[in-house]
């Protein structure tokens, strides 16, 4: 029990890996270690060999196993106070990250989501011009097209099948506009 006692204080001061513990940087706790160690002493000293216990003043013993209670109160206390400091430290060093993290949020979306929600919308109003063309323009000429063709597929008349066919190379020319206008259209947003 004294053995354990003695390395205990040991682990506290020089560290111990089996414990989890680091050796003691501060000097303030290190300076009341000091103060402890000749109570420990004594107490170590005294309890050390049975035979001569009937020889230790258990007046002497009470008086420094109570120092040494107060002065590991004290030790504690020191501990406590660093580790709340640490503690926030800790708490200031997560907040500046929380922060850190909260500006390169607002970058990235600045930066990269709003350029590409702009580029999304500039090609959903290419579609759009698009889909236009497509239904409204494209579609009638190519009714008149396929019109023209089966009357065309009808008429007996020279003269008349020649005026269609003149009506035919109109559409023809009109669609051919049509489509270079939906290339432009794509090509204008690029």
């Amino acid at each position: 029990m004294l053995n354990k006692l003695a390395s205990t204080n040991d682990a506290l001061q020089e560290g111990n890996e089996v414990m989890g513990l680091e050796p003691l940087e501060d000097e303030i706790i290190q300076r009341i270690f000091t103060k402890l160690k000749p109570h420990l002493n004594y107490i170590l000293f005294s309890l050390d060999n049975f035979n001569t216990l009937d020889k230790v003043s258990i007046e002497n013993l009470t008086t420094e196993a109570d120092e040494y209670v107060l002065i590991m109160d004290v030790i504690v206390n020191q501990f406590r106070k660093a580790s709340e400091e640490n503690i926030k430290a800790l708490m200031i060093i997560e907040l500046e990250l929380a922060v850190f993290s909260l500006v390169i949020l607002i970058l990235e979306i600045y930066f990269f989501i709003n350029p590409s929600i702009k580029k999304i919308t500039s090609q959903n109003k290419k579609l759009k011009e698009i889909s236009w063309h497509q239904t409204h323009e494209f579609n009638s000429h190519m009714a008149n097209i396929k019109n023209f063709h089966r009357v065309l597929g009808k008429e007996k008349n020279v003269e008349h099948k020649e005026e269609m066919i003149t009506f035919l190379m109109e559409e023809l020319n009109d669609l051919e506009q049509v489509s270079n206008n939906m290339v432009k259209s794509l090509e204008k947003e690029q």
